[in-house]
């Protein structure tokens, strides 16, 4: 799917330091926050997959490099952002104070 691939896109660019995160939160913002936390949380559960029984993962090595304890508490983080999403607070800000968490 091609906002998947989208999403997935900016949030490598923003490990590997080609994006900001308020950059990327403005973008995913456009295509639906909660799609994109989804989106991402899935991701991050792949990626513990992966690390746990040793799978084939595209993003194996970015895995490795975050470690399975962090990637669990940013699958939590995600998980509390999602829920946050029903809230008044501001969608932007939501999405912004996630990525510069994973900085």
């Amino acid at each position: 799917e091609h906002r998947r691939h989208t999403i997935l896109e900016g949030a490598r660019d923003l490990y590997s330091g080609r994006k900001d995160p308020l950059d990327l939160a403005e973008s995913l913002l456009k295509l639906g926050a909660k799609h994109a936390l989804y989106i991402l949380w899935q991701w991050k559960a792949e990626m513990v997959k992966s690390l746990a029984v040793h799978g084939d993962c595209t993003d194996r090595a970015l895995a490795q490099q975050i470690g399975q304890r962090r990637l669990l508490k940013r699958m939590d983080g995600l998980s509390t952002a999602i829920r946050r999403l029903d809230s008044p607070l501001n969608e932007q800000l939501i999405l912004e104070d996630i990525f510069i968490s994973w900085l």
